[in-house]
């Protein structure tokens, strides 16, 4: 129930961010992909106003484990994280092959009793002749809402690389 959520929570936001794909400068088209790290699921990237956009990302806590011949994947559900930024490009690198903005910026996550914001930092690798980009960022974050520990915000780093499909609703 709560992955449908999240799911369903992800494919509203980005369905409703879409119509500012218009008002981009530099419309690339949504990108929608994969993601670990922070969060591990899927992500989508919308572009929003000149070269900014948003990247949402939802998914579940994955510990792999092994234990001698016995491999094994465990999705905890009381781990889900949703998470939406507003990244804007501060530089660009160009050549031939690919396309890397190295950008800033400002956001919110949600896990069960958690309430946060994120300032991330990354860059994505876009590659010129396919419809991949490949990305990595970090980020510092703060927790302002903790319903189970009711503790003080605190400050931690994360970090998240990936890979998605762009090119949906392209200019």
């Amino acid at each position: 129930m709560k992955s449908q959520l999240l799911l369903s929570t992800i494919a509203t936001l980005a369905i409703g961010a879409a119509p500012l794909a218009a008002f981009a400068d530099d419309n690339e088209g949504t990108a929608i992909g994969i993601v670990t790290g922070d969060t591990n699921g899927i992500t989508v990237k919308v572009p929003s106003f000149g070269t900014s956009s948003f990247d949402f990302s939802a998914g579940l806590n994955i510990d792999a484990s092994l234990n001698g011949s016995d491999a094994r994947l465990r999705a905890d559900l009381n781990e889900a994280r949703l998470r939406a930024d507003w990244q804007q490009p501060f530089v660009t690198i160009n050549n031939p092959n690919v396309k890397v903005p190295i950008y800033v910026g400002l956001g919110a996550f949600v896990q069960p009793q958690e309430l946060g914001f994120r300032a991330p930092l990354g860059a994505s690798f876009q590659l010129q002749n396919t419809p991949l980009e490949f990305f990595a960022q970090t980020g510092l974050e703060s927790v302002v809402l903790d319903t189970v520990t009711n503790a003080s915000p605190t400050l931690g780093v994360s970090g998240a690389v990936g890979l998605r499909v762009t090119g949906f609703g392209k200019k």
